[in-house]
């Protein structure tokens, strides 16, 4: 009996402990070193020093589309333009930015070239300016002298704008052009008596409204602004830029209705 005693007595004293009995905490380990990388510095962010400006102005420079133009040969195209600086840095290698008379350009590095004075830059599709032709000596006794001289001047003016060379004044052949111009007005026929000067072509403008000092620049302009289209009347403008033609003699008079009428007979 004293045994089953102490045996219980032994139970309830494991059973207590146990009971009690915090977890020991887990054995600590040393962490595992974090995986090797290799680390490569970042490009450097200090910006590359800028080339000295210079102690001026910068040149115009000349037109441009790239680098490759031949107007070009030591300066990049910036803001299409070229060979005006303000450092080195337009300037492509081999050159620098040295002072000219019309502001810093660039030259090729060493020295500075000498000053030069530049011609402007002719703009693009500019019509070339072409030599006044030789008129003849005009007729003073001709009321209406001034206006023949007008319309050879128009005339040449509109054939600037196609780069035409000018056409000489026939004025010895004016008085012809008179009576065409008083024939066809008479016949109300445009073009009734063409021919009879010996005339390659010849542009009219009949039974025109005055007063007479306008109706020349109006007729011409009205001719000019036909065009070379299909729709161009009856080849005005053609006549007028026509490149084999040389001379030209303007016929005018005023008609018993008080009106005008305009001839123009042109010559090879």
């Amino acid at each position: 009996m004293r045994a089953r005693i102490v045996l219980a007595a032994l139970l309830a004293l494991a059973s207590s402990s146990s009971a009690c009995k915090k977890e020991d905490p887990p054995a600590s380990y040393p962490a595992s070193p974090a995986p090797r990388t290799a680390t490569y510095p970042a490009p450097s962010t200090v910006p590359a020093p800028a080339p000295a400006p210079v102690a001026g102005a910068a040149a115009l420079g000349l037109p441009c589309v790239g680098d490759q133009d031949l107007q070009c040969p030591f300066a990049h195209c910036v803001a299409n333009r070229c060979g005006g600086c303000t450092n080195d840095s337009a300037c492509k290698a081999g050159s620098r930015c040295f002072p000219t008379f019309l502001g810093y350009a660039c030259f090729p590095g060493g020295a500075a070239a000498p000053p030069q004075a530049s011609t402007p830059p002719v703009p693009a599709n500019t019509p070339p300016v072409l030599t006044p032709a030789p008129a003849a000596p005009g007729n003073a006794a001709d009321p209406l002298d001034a206006l023949r001289a007008r319309c050879v001047l128009v005339t040449n003016e509109y054939r600037a704008r196609v780069a035409r060379s000018p056409l000489i004044r026939r004025n010895d052949r004016e008085a012809c052009g008179d009576t065409q111009a008083q024939s066809d007005g008479a016949t109300n026929t445009a073009h009734g008596a063409f021919g009879r000067c010996q005339e390659s072509a010849q542009n009219e403008c009949p039974n025109w409204p005055g007063p007479i000092e306008q109706t020349v620049d109006k007729c011409l302009e009205q001719m000019f602004a036909e065009g070379p289209g299909p729709f161009s009347g009856h080849g005005h403008y053609l006549n007028m830029i026509d490149p084999s033609y040389h001379g030209v003699a303007c016929g005018i008079t005023t008609l018993a209705n008080g009106r005008i009428c305009i001839v123009q007979d042109f010559y090879r």
